[in-house]
C-alpha cells in the first residue's frame, strides 16, 4: 500500500451564523484552533467578527497519513475564552482530486446542535518521489534509511528540519511544527548517475515556530 505524504494548504475563509453563550453574540471575537495529528494551528482573532467572522488565513501542513482535522471555534475574552463550537472535516476529496472546498457544520459543545458553518478550502501537493523509490528499490532504501517504508519516510521528515535547526542555531528542545525547508539525501541509489540525486530524493518538510512559517498569505485585521 502506497503511503502518500505531502503538504496540505488549509484556508479558513470565514464562518456564518455562529452562536455564542453570551448575550451579545454580535460582539464576540472569534478565532479557530486546528488540530491535524499532533500539530496545532491558530488563526488570528477576528475582532468584532460576531456571528460572521472572516479570517482568510492559510496554513501549510505537512502530513503523512492523517486524513481528518478537528476545529475549535472560540471567543477571545479578557478572562477565559469561551468555546463557541466544534467542527471536523476530511482531506479525502482533496487528496483524490487535488483540491476541495467545504462548508463545515459547527456544533455547540453541550447541546451538539448545529449553529452555523465554517468555509474551508484545501489544496493538496503530494510528495511521491521517496515513496516510489522505496518501493522500486527496497534494498537500497533499507540500506540507507532502514526499517519499513513508513519509517523511511518518517526518517526524512524528521531529519530535514533538524538539519535546518542546527544550521540556524535553533534549540532542539523548542516546541516546533513543520514549516518550509529542503533536505537532500546524499546516498545514491544504484540506478542513478552522479549529480542526479537532487532530482530523485528531494523532500520539502519544514520546521519553524508555529506563529512564523506555517501561516502564509494571512490577512489580519
Amino acid at each position: 500500500m502506497m503511503i502518500e505524504s505531502g503538504v496540505m494548504n488549509i484556508t479558513l475563509e470565514y464562518a456564518k451564523d455562529l452562536k455564542s453563550g453570551d448575550w451579545f453574540a454580535n460582539r464576540q471575537d472569534p478565532y479557530c484552533i486546528l488540530r491535524v495529528g499532533g500539530q496545532t494551528f491558530r488563526t488570528h482573532t477576528a475582532k468584532g467578527g460576531g456571528r460572521n467572522p472572516v479570517w482568510n488565513e492559510t496554513f501549510r501542513v505537512n502530513i503523512m497519513d492523517e486524513n481528518d482535522v478537528s476545529l475549535d471555534i472560540k471567543d477571545e475574552d479578557l478572562g477565559r475564552d469561551d468555546l463557541i463550537g466544534n467542527a471536523s472535516f476530511s482531506f479525502s476529496r482533496a487528496r483524490h482530486v487535488g483540491n476541495d472546498r467545504q462548508e463545515v457544520a459547527v456544533f455547540r459543545p453541550k447541546s451538539r446542535k448545529q449553529h452555523g458553518f465554517v468555509s474551508v478550502s484545501l489544496k493538496w501537493s503530494p510528495h511521491r518521489v521517496l515513496v516510489g523509490m522505496s518501493q522500486q528499490h527496497p534494498q537500497w532504501a533499507a540500506a540507507h534509511f532502514g526499517g519499513t517504508l513508513q519509517q523511511q519516510i518518517c526518517y526524512v521528515i524528521a531529519k530535514a528540519p533538524r538539519c535546518q535547526q542546527q544550521a540556524a542555531g535553533v534549540d532542539d528542545t523548542s516546541p516546533l511544527v513543520y514549516g518550509n525547508g529542503i533536505y537532500q539525501q546524499q546516498a545514491q541509489p544504484p540506478h542513478l548517475a552522479a549529480g542526479q540525486i537532487a532530482q530523485a530524493v528531494v523532500y520539502q518538510p519544514v520546521f519553524a515556530p508555529l506563529a512564523a512559517t506555517n501561516k502564509i498569505n494571512a490577512t489580519t485585521e
